[in-house]
């Protein structure tokens, strides 16, 4: 488990095309949304009962919360893709492999603005180089 997933609500990462995906499949969106932030919401209060049963060392609490934690990632994982699918419906021919996107959202989400413009600068993004060196 990472610390990204108890703090970035984000299921798709690539913005532009999400705000396309928006405007062709709002309502659909909109409710897997709403599943999702649920979802988050459950697993960050498991993940937190988790994280108390390892400082009681309480085993079985530790085994009965890791196996909610990852029963829940899966679903998750299982969200993001319907997310795919329907960006891929919006917008034929995008590629919907978001992972290139993480680093550059937070980037621009989380970073202080005086440090976005250096970190900007030397970004590589999908094999390209952004920005001057």
């Amino acid at each position: 488990m990472c610390f990204t997933s108890l703090t970035n609500r984000r299921f798709f990462h690539n913005e532009v095309l999400y705000q396309k995906a928006r405007i062709a499949q709002p309502d659909k969106l909109a409710h897997l949304e709403s599943k999702y932030d649920s979802l988050f919401s459950l697993k960050h209060a498991e993940t937190l009962k988790l994280v108390q049963a390892i400082e009681n060392r309480d085993d079985n609490a530790i085994a009965q919360y890791r196996m909610r934690v990852r029963e829940m990632e899966q679903a998750e994982k299982a969200l993001r893709e319907e997310v795919r699918s329907l960006v891929a419906m919006a917008v034929p021919g995008a590629k919907t492999q978001d992972r290139d996107y993480i680093f550059l959202n937070f980037v621009l989400h989380y970073l202080p603005h005086g440090v976005v413009g250096p970190a900007a600068g030397r970004y590589v993004f999908g094999g390209h180089v952004i920005g001057r060196r």
